[in-house]
């Protein structure tokens, strides 16, 4: 239990034991002037009138905080919602772009490889590039074989 409900519970309590001790007074009438009338009733009935005109206001009081804190919730809650939403699409627009840019630079980057192997031809090659293909012996022509560091 909340302390703030403690004190509630003693004050009830406190309130209860003192109309016990002066119910004989309480339930004497008394002359109540409203300027505009005048008239004579019990006092408890007075104060409980008081106390029930007391709880409507704290109760129609705390019914509109309530009613505001739930609209500001759901304020929150969408503008919350709307900007998860533009996250998720910037994210999608960078992994996008970002995966775009590997590519490129990965097709350059096979560009280069590929410049850069054909240039590294040994001699026996490139004197079997230049001889007819009839003068070259089958068992002699090595089999071509990647270069580099490893198949892309």
């Amino acid at each position: 239990m909340s302390a703030k409900g403690v004190i509630y519970i003693l004050a009830a309590v406190v309130i209860a034991v003192l109309v016990v001790a002066n119910w004989g007074l309480l339930a004497g009438p008394v002359e109540l002037n409203l300027l505009i009338a005048r008239f004579q009733a019990p006092l408890a009935l007075l104060l409980v009138l008081f106390a029930a005109i007391l709880s409507l206001v704290f109760i129609s009081l705390q019914a509109l905080r309530e009613y505001a804190w739930r609209r500001e919730r759901r304020s929150l809650a969408s503008a919350l919602e709307a900007a998860r939403v533009l996250a998720e699409k910037e994210e999608a627009s960078r992994t996008g772009a970002l995966k775009a840019a590997l590519q490129s630079e990965l097709a350059a980057i096979r560009a280069q490889l590929d410049r850069v192997l054909a240039l590294q031809t040994t001699p026996f090659e490139r004197a079997n590039d230049t001889l007819p293909p009839a003068a070259l012996e089958p068992e002699l022509v090595p089999p071509r074989e990647s270069r580099g560091r490893g198949a892309l």
